[in-house]
Order: structure tokens, then sequence, then C-alpha cells
């Protein structure tokens, strides 16, 4: 019975063990999820790929005759990327654009380029799978401001997450829950169901061998222990019943033997005394009345072994034809 506790106790636990690791699995693959996302030509990129795109892309705006303009290169990667550009001057004002989305704003006020720089949209109405991300650079010793838009759904917190996977840490928290309490809960489920079947096929065991039909089974699994118990048990059973089979034979032929070997001696003394009874020339008042109650009582003696006889008789179904014409035996 320890063996099984503790089988039980380390299937608890190994329960345990693989939900927590499952979670953690889980939460990898989340994570995973939220700190990549695909770029617009479809391969899956870091989430902060486009800040470290907007922070590079300075390297390709020059300025011409003091006005900022893009390399050929700079226009061939827009063009790759599908990424739209707008470059403002010091009042906000759009001084070069380029695949520059269509509700994009020809103006900007600090404070509307300080609410693109924190949340990478620059009005409620913009389309969510866009993103601006805002870079400074200096020409003339003028300063500029360019504005990247991405066809992708970046949110801006404090590391920069897939927005078509991120949806805030609360349902990020209720999703891991979640997915915790369900692995606890199959894992759970199945363990109980097992455990029920175990228990159901030891109680048919048992049953078994109450009603002499147990076949023994192999001593393995989870209850091994309990399985060679009731092979053991079954083993006494059946040794005891074979016992029991052997003293009842040996108790039935006695009660045989022992009703043959009771008449005899019976015959002589009956004989004796009836001898003594008829002769009533040398035979006293006295012994004649002694002889009648040796009589009396060896027919009495006899009926004793006659009942004995009978009761061996009904036990092994050898049933007299003739009961009822019996004559009723004398009392003592």
């Amino acid at each position: 019975m320890k063996q099984s506790g503790y089988r039980t106790t380390f299937h608890i636990y190994l329960i345990f063990f693989l939900s927590l690791l499952g979670t953690l699995i889980a939460v990898c693959y989340l994570l995973g999820m939220l700190i990549t996302a695909p770029n617009p030509n479809g391969k899956n990129v870091r989430s902060d790929w486009a800040k470290t795109f907007a922070q590079d892309f300075s390297e390709y705006i020059i300025f011409i005759n003091g006005s900022p303009k893009i390399k050929q290169t700079g226009i061939e990667i827009l063009q790759e990327t599908h990424v739209g550009l707008q470059i403002l001057d010091a009042a906000g004002n759009e001084v070069y654009a380029y695949q520059k989305p269509d509700n994009a704003q020809g103006y900007y006020s600090n404070t509307d380029l300080l609410l693109l720089y924190q949340t990478g949209h620059f009005d409620n109405a913009s389309p969510e799978d866009l993103t601006a991300f805002i870079g400074i650079i200096t020409g003339n010793e003028k300063d500029y401001a360019y504005v990247l838009y991405f066809p992708m759904n970046i949110q801006k917190v404090t590391m920069y997450l897939n927005g078509d996977r991120f949806a805030g840490g609360k349902k990020l928290i209720i999703l891991i829950v979640s997915i915790l309490l369900t692995i606890v809960l199959f894992l759970g489920l199945g363990y109980g169901l097992f455990i029920t079947k175990a228990i159901s096929r030891l109680s048919a065991s048992i049953r078994d061998i109450s009603g002499r039909c147990y076949l023994p089974v192999k001593e393995k699994g989870v209850f091994r222990d309990l399985k060679k118990s009731l092979n053991e048990l079954d083993g006494e059973v059946k040794a005891s019943d074979r016992l029991r089979e052997k003293t009842e034979t040996i108790r039935r032929e006695w009660i045989s033997n022992i009703t043959h070997d009771l008449k005899t001696p019976l015959s002589p003394i009956k004989g004796y005394a009836e001898i003594l009874c008829d002769d009533t020339e040398k035979t006293t008042d006295q012994c004649r009345r002694y002889a009648e109650i040796m009589l009396k009582n060896a027919s009495y003696m006899e009926n004793l072994i006659d009942d004995l006889k009978l009761t061996w008789q009904l036990e092994n179904n050898m049933l007299p034809e003739q009961i009822q014409g019996a004559r009723p035996r004398e009392q003592a």
C-alpha cells in the first residue's frame, strides 16, 4: 500500500510539473508571438524592427540646395517595404513626402507630433494596421522631423510588441492563467479517469475472488503491490477451499464409519438383554428389570445412530426411498 501511495503522490506532482512546464512553453510561445511581427514583405521580424528602421533611415536623407531629399537607395527601400515618408520643417509643415498615407496631414503641431511619437497614430481615425515612427535630422543648421508610416500594427509600450497579437497585459495574464487551468483540468481529469478505472478493476477482482472466479493479473502499473496482494489472497482462498473440502470429505467418511462401528457393539448388548428378559426361570425379577432398561436404551441408541446416518445420507443426496413408513423411535 505504501508503494501505491508513493506512486500516486508522484503522479500528482508530475501533473503539476507538466502543468507548469506547459505553462512556461505557452508563455514563451506567446512572448515569441508578441516580440515578432511580419514586416510589409511578409517576413517575420522583431517587433522593434520599425523603430530601428526609422532610426537608421536618416542615412538616406540628403540636402540639396537647402531642401531635404531622399537618396535613390532610400526610395528603393521605401518601395520595397511599402513605407510612407513625410519630412517636416521646424514649424511642422510638410516639405517632402513619398508614399504617404491618404489621411496624413500636411501640417502637424507640436501636440500632434508628441501624440504621434507616443502612440504611433496621427489621429483617432488612422487605420490599425498603420504605425508611425518619428526621427530627427539636422541640415543647413535647421532641424527637420521625418515621419515614417509602416503598414504594420505596432503597439508602443515599454517594449515594442506585435499589435495584432497584443491586446493589453490584463488579457495576456488571463490567457496564461486560462491555459494553465486548462492544462491542469485536462491532466487532472485524465488522471482521475485512470485512477477510477484502476479502482474499478480492483473492485471487480475482489468480487471475482469472493465468487471463486478470479484470474491472476500481472503485477504491474501504479497498484502493482495491491495486485500482488490480491493474487496472494486468491491463492490463500483457494488453499482454504481445498482444505475445507478435504476436511468435509473426512467428516463424511467418519460419519459413515462411526454409524457402522457404533451399531456393532450394540448388537450383542441388545441380544444378551433379550435373553435375560426371556429366561424367566433363571432370571430374577431385578435382573429382568435391568435387562429391560438395557433394551430400552439400546433401542434409543440405535435410533440416534439411524438419525446420524440419515443426516449423512441427506447431505450426500442419498435420500432413502420410504421414510414416512418408518416406525417412531421410543424415548428413553
